[in-house]
């Protein structure tokens, strides 16, 4: 499970802590200074949103708390609040209704060219392949060259090979419908670069991977160079295996138009960081791919 801690840089929640912690793919919480009024006693402590029950009528406006940790090792509390018979995560005033696991209808497609089977799971109006892509093309290889590293990781794709490196009907999966993933499942984007439709965040793991309730098993695979260019610039070809999970992530219009650049998703096991960069063509990263 990653937790997920965004910066706050606007004044959205006047009043609200800087940073907001967020567990991949369901609590959020107020983090850095507790003397939030959502931390009394008196609030019902459970183990997760599964445990707080019903939201009826009967319960309306009757919020629970997560005990968490956040990315500095803090003691953090997630708070939720009955709404509308939905329990939906509360914050510094702002709620989201959360999708429960129950809610994410989880299926399988089979790759017509080469016959391989991927888990799909539909999130909101969404349906994503939640595994690493491993189909065998030109412009694309395994970490190291080595094919055992393909079979548990996935291929790593250059830019060019990405674009048509999903199956028919699908596309690697865009920087807004990550954004958009996120929200649906109870989570916040505070923090977005200067480009405005690029996000930016930061994210704590337990494991090197993103295996969840929501059936979302992607696993760090490093990334790989163009041998031409890795030689060139005196670089290594392959780097920051197990260590890092690179993921295109382009914008639509990137994706749409030929540039010369996309946007990744870059997240770090050890640093407990996650953030979105500029990727050249250069670069050899993971695919994940969403529905048309």
């Amino acid at each position: 499970m990653i937790s997920v801690n965004f910066k706050k840089t606007s004044n959205v929640h006047a009043g609200v802590f800087g940073c907001v912690a967020i567990s991949f793919p369901l609590l959020l919480a107020a983090c850095g200074d507790d003397s939030s009024s959502n931390s009394g006693d008196d609030v019902r402590l459970i183990e997760s949103i599964e445990d707080a029950g019903e939201c009826t009528d009967a319960n309306a406006n009757e919020m629970v708390k997560i005990k968490a940790t956040n990315v500095d090792g803090d003691t953090v509390f997630l708070f939720f609040i009955c709404e509308d018979k939905e329990w939906v995560s509360d914050i510094g005033g702002l709620s989201r209704k959360v999708l429960k696991p129950s809610a994410v209808i989880r299926d399988s497609i089979k790759d017509e060219r080469d016959g391989r089977t991927y888990r799909t799971s539909k999130v909101g109006e969404q349906t994503w392949i939640v595994e690493n892509l491993k189909y065998e093309m030109e412009g694309s290889l395994c970490y190291e060259n080595k094919k055992d590293n393909c079979k548990k990781y996935g291929r790593l794709y250059s830019m060019d090979a990405a674009k048509k490196a999903c199956p028919s009907g699908w596309h690697p999966a865009t920087n807004g419908e990550w954004k958009t993933m996120l929200e649906t499942l109870g989570n916040v984007f505070l923090h977005s670069s200067s480009t405005g439709d690029v996000n930016t965040f930061q994210a704590s793991y337990k494991d090197d991977s993103m295996k969840d309730q929501y059936g979302f098993n992607i696993v760090a695979s490093g990334y790989g160079l163009d041998p031409e260019y890795a030689a060139q610039s005196n670089q290594a070809q392959f780097g920051n295996f197990p260590r890092g999970i690179y993921i295109w992530a382009p914008t639509d219009s990137e994706l749409k138009n030929d540039v010369a650049k996309w946007h990744q998703v870059r997240i770090d096991t050890k640093k407990n960081l996650a953030q979105v960069f500029v990727a050249g063509k250069e670069m050899f990263l993971s695919v994940v791919c969403a529905k048309d």
